[in-house]
């Protein structure tokens, strides 16, 4: 398991992603209804990172837990985009962490192909067979 790099991946994903869970300057301004929905989009994004990481054998699953997980972090990242948008009348700091799901985004991208490397990898060990 540990020994595919897209273990590798998801792995470092998870870490950049949980990271995120440390209190943050920018989101003061947001609303506690958008702060639950952007914390709640990167737990989920963990959440379904740690479950692709444990799914190896069913890589068709694993792919779609990576997807899921992206679309979590795009979500939280859209809200903080439209917040930030709609807050531009205010000053808002950011902190150099808001970049952490986005590398994470991009190792789930890495993960996907190399899943999808693997997958390929033993349809064609099977044909052989």
């Amino acid at each position: 398991m540990i020994q595919r790099i897209q273990t590798i991946y998801l792995l470092i994903a998870v870490a950049l992603t949980g990271v995120m869970f440390v209190p943050m300057e920018m989101m003061d301004n947001f609303r506690l209804v958008w702060k639950i929905f952007i914390y709640s989009g990167w737990g989920l994004s963990v959440i379904f990172s740690l479950f692709a990481i444990f799914q190896y054998k069913n890589r068709s699953k694993q792919v779609k837990s990576c997807l899921l997980a992206m679309l979590f972090i795009a979500c939280a990242y859209g809200v903080i985009i439209w917040q930030s948008f709609k807050l531009n009348e205010q000053q808002i700091s950011y902190n150099p962490l808001i970049a952490f799901p986005m590398i994470a985004f991009i190792l789930l991208i890495l993960a996907i192909i190399a899943i999808r490397k693997d997958e390929k990898l033993v349809r064609s060990a099977d044909r052989l067979r």
